[in-house]
């Protein structure tokens, strides 16, 4: 019996780990109406647009610092 929860346990803290990593926290923006919808700071704004315009495909941190919100997808 300690065997089997031992893999329950396990299983249930991966899925977890596995759900924290594809969630991330829901603040990330990949299209330009996000921009304009959910940040109300211009400099970000403006900061946001420039970002997702790019040729290939990037998403926007607001949350990062400086010089770290643009990371290509």
């Amino acid at each position: 019996m300690p065997r089997k929860s031992r893999w329950i346990g396990l299983l249930v803290m991966g899925s977890l780990a596995v759900g924290c990593v594809v969630a991330g926290g829901g603040r990330e923006i990949f299209h330009p109406r996000g921009c304009e919808e959910r940040l109300a700071i211009p400099y970000k704004r403006a900061e946001c647009l420039a970002c997702v315009n790019r040729p290939l495909p990037h998403v926007f941190l607001p949350d990062n610092p400086d010089g770290m919100r643009c990371a290509q997808r």
